[in-house]
């Protein structure tokens, strides 16, 4: 009597699950009818309880469902977990099931070797406050927080000696920041992280141990960036994330500026970030913006000029800008030979031409202070003294580990390079000075340059004088001086060579002589090309009528790093135009 009533009861139960179409997946054919029916389950409950025996052909078909198995698949259950349960935590040999929250952080063991799994979805109005380092696998499930401040998922990795937790496989929705590691590293993998008001994933504790990375997972900042360093005024730059086989997207940010990837607190310093293989980037802002010059490294992000769509889950996002590693990087190849009065300049130049709907590939060899006796030297010696930085879509620059003026040459086809000297004010006290301070090294360079990359168009890049408040210069007589020679001996070069000019030192001087120009055009070095004061803007700007032939006038480039004033770019790109008008004729730069 009472095995009866056992085997009614879970007939009862397999054919609800039949019904719903869940046992069927790990119950075979018994009767041989074609079919998983009712009777199929029942005759395996009878077979599995000693009241029916199956013949060979039977047991052959039943598949490989025992009774715990279809309970679990009919309530929905995870095997040997019961229907309160919302994880297991896991501590070397021992797995303990939990049911709430609370129990499930306090499992979390100090020795950073816990691991949690999860067993459905969480909706909590409380952050998750992880005490340990651990790994936490979300098992395919979705944590969501009903808060407006704070954070989804915090790491105190307090005491662990292990501190680079995971989080992973699942989906993580949360109003502020998404996950918030107090101390440690953070490797997020196979991950939906919806940030709605703050950072998807943040950082805190500065140690060079860190290194955080994220892989295959998608990132969403829908008011913020999608990774930040986070605490202010600190130096993260011994710190990094690598991100490979993910799609980061950013809509916009609640402090204005649109489209942030990477960001830190203010004060601080940058990380590295390094781009690996298979990283999407999407953006509502015409490059995706950084809130400080991070320094790149890993694959060039490509751009593609078609706008895109993206749907994650439920939510599209329409109209984004993307970037990839997996689009061929387009655009004239060109490449600065040089020192810091080149490097920087390809952010602007670049931005310039996205404006006009074109793309540049800009790379700079460089060596701080490096003239043109060094170059020949080091390219005749193959001397390893470099570092070469190619500008990626991004808006930052990418090293590449080339450190020979040699290899630089050879690593593109190159269509344009120019060249440079490093006018220094003791080389510029005469003509003479001057003059021998490239000669015969700048033929020499020109020469090599025109053997080995004959299909390349050469320039000389004309600088400019320093500023009058530089301890060197002090009168607008020495200035205007050390203008004169710059200007005399590169007219020389030019000629020589038989190369065209890239008259930025003119356009200095013009724009200096521009009572709307109310500051220097250096930086507060008085020789280096400033940001917010506009020389970097200005090189730029003569660099891409000269190059691409067009005008800078009314040119609205988006992006930049800095703050610039829109009346100061009016005036820098007027005197910019002259400059290139007064050498090449009013007819070159339309």
């Amino acid at each position: 009597m009472n095995r009866k009533i056992i085997v009614w009861s879970v007939s009862i139960v397999l054919i609800l699950g039949l019904a719903l179409g869940v046992a069927a997946a790990v119950l075979g054919d018994v009767n041989g009818d074609g079919k998983v029916t009712v009777f199929d389950a029942q005759m395996l409950v009878e077979e599995q309880l000693g009241l029916r025996n199956l013949t060979a052909e039977q047991l052959e078909g039943k598949g490989n469902a025992g009774i715990e198995d279809v309970l679990d698949q009919v309530l929905d259950r995870e095997p040997g977990t019961s229907e309160n349960t919302i994880a297991l935590v896991q501590n070397g040999a021992i797995t303990t099931q939990v049911s709430s929250v609370a129990d499930m952080v306090a499992a979390v063991s100090s020795t950073g070797n816990t691991v949690i799994t999860l067993r459905k979805d969480i909706t909590t109005d409380a952050p998750i406050v992880l005490p340990y380092s651990c790994t936490f696998d979300l098992n395919g499930y979705t944590v969501q927080t009903n808060l407006t401040t704070g954070y989804g998922i915090q790491i105190q990795a307090a005491g662990t000696e292990n501190q680079t937790a995971t989080v992973k496989n699942g989906t993580l929705v949360h109003y502020d920041v998404g996950i918030r590691v107090a101390k440690g590293a953070i490797v997020v993998e196979n991950m939906t992280v919806r940030a709605l008001a703050g950072p998807c994933v943040t950082v805190y504790e500065k140690n060079a141990a860190y290194q955080s990375r994220i892989t295959g997972s998608t990132l969403i900042a829908e008011n913020y960036v999608c990774f930040s360093f986070h605490m202010s005024n600190t130096d993260y730059s011994a710190m990094s994330v690598s991100v490979d086989n993910s799609t980061l997207i950013s809509s916009k940010n609640k402090n204005g500026a649109t489209g942030t990837i990477f960001g830190c607190a203010s004060g601080c310093t940058m990380g590295q970030v390094n781009i690996g293989e298979n990283v999407e980037v999407y953006s509502y802002a015409a490059s995706p913006n950084t809130s400080v010059a991070i320094p790149y490294t890993g694959n060039m992000l490509g751009y593609d000029s078609q706008k895109a769509t993206v749907t994650v889950g439920d939510i599209t996002y329409k109209d984004l800008n993307h970037w990839s590693t997996n689009i061929q990087q387009s655009g004239k190849k060109i490449l600065l030979v040089g020192n810091s009065f080149s490097l920087r300049l390809g952010e602007e130049l670049h931005k310039m031409a996205q404006a006009n709907g074109e793309e540049l590939f800009v790379a700079n060899l460089y060596y701080g202070g490096c003239n043109v006796e060094q170059h020949w030297t080091w390219l005749q010696d193959d001397t390893p003294n470099y570092e070469y930085y190619v500008h990626n879509a991004l808006g930052r620059w990418t090293d590449y580990g080339i450190t020979t003026l040699s290899a630089a040459l050879e690593a593109e086809d190159w269509e344009i390079i120019t060249l440079q000297q490093h006018f220094s004010p003791e080389r510029t006290g005469t003509y003479e000075a001057a003059l021998n301070s490239c000669t015969p090294y700048v033929k020499n360079l020109f020469d090599h340059f025109k053997q080995n990359n004959p299909d390349a168009q050469l320039y000389w890049y004309q600088t400019w004088a320093y500023s009058t408040a530089h301890a060197s210069i002090g009168t607008e007589a020495v200035q205007t001086n050390q203008y004169n020679q710059i200007k005399a001996v590169s007219d020389y070069l030019a000629q020589q060579n038989g190369v065209p000019q890239i008259p930025c030192g003119d356009a200095w001087q013009i724009a200096r002589a521009n009572p709307l120009v109310t500051e220097d055009p250096c930086l507060t070095d008085h020789f280096h090309a400033g940001t917010t004061t506009g020389g970097r803007y200005l090189n730029a700007c003569v660099f891409y009528e000269t190059l691409l032939g067009k005008s800078c006038v009314g040119n609205i480039s988006t992006g930049l790093t800095y703050e610039l004033d829109a009346d100061l770019a009016a005036q820098l790109q007027l005197a910019a135009h002259q400059a290139v008008a007064d050498m090449y004729g009013e007819d070159y730069a339309k």
